[in-house]
């Protein structure tokens, strides 16, 4: 099950001028661990590299107290919106080649019970606050002719960014296409990455991630293999990740594509077992339900400055506490090396402040664990930009 479902949206955002015990009672985001109390100890999501005791060194417009340390208050803040560019296989093997009846493939194999866990998804309440847009790969056009392997075909969703739930426009696009053609993937994942720059650049502030769903591996195409797609995706991952569903057999190479597409290159992609239909919904629901989860878990609106002051982008520091633990001050890390820390969506202009893979899932897995974003003390590591 998706754990990051256990996950509240608020943090506690810290800013210079209070009592140390004053801010160890201020409202932050909590983690309810669905694994039991086994990883409720004091786990450093920062690989050792915490500030230890939730103490902070000295910084521009810190508040010193005995011992020069730097203490805050909390105010609550929001998780961002997030927007998914969804990047669909209509490949003819989603219909299932071994089960050719005549000129007709077996849909029911994987295109029904995806399509159907597609559309539930779309329609779910739970998915208020977010916002989805659908392409389709081959270009429905290539599946009579070329594959249609140029970017161009998929620079322009059939669905654009549409606010969630909606049970009508995703479900009549998904009920008008057949599977058919080619796997042009690295095409479409360029496609894909040129729409999710749009969204970024259209909604500042909030998340934006690519969903790639398909059931094998790249064909057709000059350069379409695993490590090209994994190569492209990974240019914009750091602040664009992509998810990717795997929903056929052949999808060993998937990992290769899931890792590009994290900041971290540490993700797998997510398997979905489609022998059985009813089952095959449910663990596709499931698998975007995951998607939903980590991608909104440790993203978040930066905040705005205190009154009659400015906001200062290298005295913000992120802190972590384990349940039971002491806070632990995670180091600024721009690229997510090795998945632990946290880092800016731009450092020139931040609208977000985004824990990095590991550090996000170590918190998640504390029962009780927290993240708070303290301002007013020089940011660990140093800000890079």
């Amino acid at each position: 099950m998706n754990r990051s479902r256990h996950f509240a949206s608020a943090i506690a955002i810290s800013t210079i001028g209070c009592l140390a015990a004053a801010c160890s009672a201020s409202p932050h985001s909590q983690f309810e661990s669905s694994q039991g109390d086994s990883s409720s100890g004091a786990t450093d999501p920062n690989g050792g590299g915490g500030g230890g005791g939730g103490t902070f060194n000295n910084g521009p417009g810190g508040t010193s107290t005995a011992g020069g340390k730097c203490v805050g208050i909390s105010t609550a803040a929001k998780a961002v919106p997030l927007n998914l560019v969804f990047m669909f296989d209509q490949s003819g093997s989603m219909g299932d080649y071994s089960d050719i009846d005549g000129d007709h493939f077996n849909r029911a194999v994987r295109w029904d019970p995806v399509t159907a866990a597609m559309k539930s998804f779309f329609a779910d309440p739970a998915t208020a606050g977010i916002s989805a847009s659908l392409t389709y790969f081959p270009y429905v056009q290539s599946q009579q002719g070329s594959p249609g392997c140029g970017s161009t075909h998929y620079a322009s969703p059939e669905i654009g960014l549409t606010p969630l739930p909606n049970s009508t426009s995703f479900a009549q696009s998904l009920s008008s296409h057949n599977p058919g053609g080619g796997t042009p993937t690295d095409g479409a994942a360029q496609g894909a990455m040129a729409q999710a720059r749009a969204v970024a650049g259209a909604h500042p502030g909030q998340a934006t991630a690519i969903v790639l769903v398909t059931d094998g591996d790249p064909q057709n195409c000059d350069d379409n293999d695993p490590q090209t797609v994994a190569d492209d995706l990974a240019t914009v991952a750091a602040t664009i990740p992509t998810y990717v569903i795997g929903v056929g057999p052949d999808a060993h190479n998937l990992d290769i594509i899931a890792a590009g597409g994290s900041p971290d290159k540490q993700r797998k992609h997510i398997q979905v077992d489609t022998a059985n239909g009813a089952q095959a919904n449910q663990e596709f629901k499931a698998a975007l339900d995951e998607i939903r989860g980590a991608a909104l878990a440790c993203d978040f609106q930066m905040p705005a400055a205190p009154a009659g002051q400015k906001l200062d982008i290298t005295t913000v520091n992120v802190i972590y506490t384990p349940g039971g633990g002491a806070p632990q001050t995670l180091t600024y890390n721009k690229a997510c090396t090795g998945g632990t820390g946290w880092h800016y969506d731009n450092a020139d202009a931040p609208s977000r402040i985004i824990v990095c893979d590991n550090s996000c899932n170590s918190a998640k897995a504390s029962k009780g664990g927290s993240i708070e974003v303290s301002i007013g003390c020089a940011t660990q590591g140093g800000v890079v930009k």
